[in-house]
């Protein structure tokens, strides 16, 4: 669950994309070509494909399909171009080992960051991406179809004997990697039927390059994620807010994305977290609706705002089914949240540190909240929330206000 700004350093490993005379001899067709047995001297054909996913998507035009037939790729994926990639068949896998991402769509988290091209309106689906340094998958830019996808065993550069990059900690805040799903700058796209395990963290939805707005994000599984949350929307980007408080919405914020029934258990912090870590940043009108959200290390929903000039206002947990979260805390706070009281079993929890800005506006209604020491937790700094059709089993203190 980090809370501070992403820096990504650290320079590429794996298989680059392929240039050169080969490029001449592509398909003119909309549709191209990548199986375990082609070459990268073909023409990307159905009947003679290509070898390698990077340098077919080099060959491919805007707007072009990348169909890549079931096998074993041992490279990463850099789309520069609105392009449609999909797998033909389950088996399909990246194996981006030694790459910082595996498929990395308009950016590429090298040293410096760097935006590539632009890949807006691209779909990923039906693959299986592992074993990236960072992220399984990481996009800037608009309308994405992520789909459907397997991001399992990623953010191996947590466990380095000296993180770098995304994986390096900042004073109290562990590094994170960038999480095995990560929108660093992201409109108007959907994330659906995702499984998202075994990485660092889960889906990071986040605002280092801009905006992340207006996004669905659905019917995905995110499981067994540690020690990190499964699905994470932290302001990053110290230019969301003003200092008079001001929402700036062209600049930076995490706002009005649609969390909708996933299924999101056993991460290591929380289930589903909207986070405000710094001054001018922002995580606000977000909505959590119809998550199955279970067993998680922190609270199942938790909403942080750890600074003045910071924003986590209206945000909206409805319908949702809770249960036995808050399992990792043992009578401390979590590690990088100092000023958070909640020290039990709980499932959804509102947290303003101690000199941050309040936090109004949140709803939390009609949820099944179930297993825990302490149903909501509420420690708002003196701003509102609208509680009302909640029910509780056994909970043993369904609203506790600190």
């Amino acid at each position: 669950m980090r809370t501070t700004t992403l820096i990504g350093a650290g320079a590429l490993a794996a298989a680059a994309v392929l240039v050169g005379p080969a490029a001449a001899l592509a398909s003119t067709s909309s549709t191209l070509y990548v199986a375990p047995n082609g070459h990268d001297s073909s023409p990307c054909s159905r009947t003679a494909p290509c070898r390698t996913i990077g340098h077919t998507i080099h060959t491919a035009h805007a707007g072009n399909t990348v169909l890549v037939a079931p096998g074993t790729y041992r490279e990463h994926v850099t789309v520069g171009k609105r392009l449609a990639l999909r797998a033909q068949g389950p088996g399909t896998l990246i194996d981006a080992t030694g790459a910082l991402n595996g498929i990395g769509l308009g950016v590429d988290f090298s040293d410096p960051n760097t935006r590539v091209g632009n890949a807006s309106g691209s779909t990923v689906n039906g693959f299986t991406i592992k074993n990236a340094t960072q992220e399984g998958i990481v996009a800037l830019g608009s309308n994405f179809d992520i789909a459907n996808n397997v991001i399992a065993h990623n953010d191996l550069g947590a466990t380095s004997a000296h993180p770098a990059g995304e994986c390096a900690g900042e004073g109290q805040v562990p590094g994170d990697c960038g999480e095995g799903l990560h929108l660093a700058g992201v409109t108007h796209s959907i994330i659906e039927g995702n499984y998202v395990t075994g990485n660092q963290g889960g889906i990071l939805v986040s605002d280092e390059f801009g905006p992340t707005a207006f996004n669905l994000i659905a019917h995905n599984t995110v499981v067994n994620n540690v020690p990190d949350c499964g699905i994470t929307l932290p302001g990053h980007n110290p230019a969301a807010i003003n200092s008079s408080g001001v929402r700036q919405p062209s600049m930076g914020g995490v706002y009005r994305n649609r969390i909708i029934d996933n299924t999101v258990n056993a991460n290591g912090a929380a289930g589903i977290g909207f986070f405000a870590g710094g001054p001018g940043t922002g995580s606000y009108d977000n909505t959590a609706e119809g998550n199955s959200i279970s067993s998680n290390g922190i609270p199942g929903v938790a909403i942080h705002t750890h600074a003045l000039h910071s924003d986590t206002n209206g945000n909206r947990i409805l319908g949702n089914f809770f249960s036995r979260n808050g399992l990792g805390e043992g009578g401390s706070a979590p590690v990088g949240d100092p000023g958070t009281p909640v020290n039990t079993t709980t499932n959804i929890d509102v947290v303003a540190d101690p000199g941050a800005t309040p936090i109004s506006g949140t709803v939390i209604q009609h949820n099944r909240i179930t297993n825990a020491r302490v149903g909501i937790w509420l420690v708002t700094g003196g701003g509102s929330t609208t509680l009302g059709g909640n029910t509780f089993q056994n909970v043993q203190t369904p609203v506790r206000h600190s």
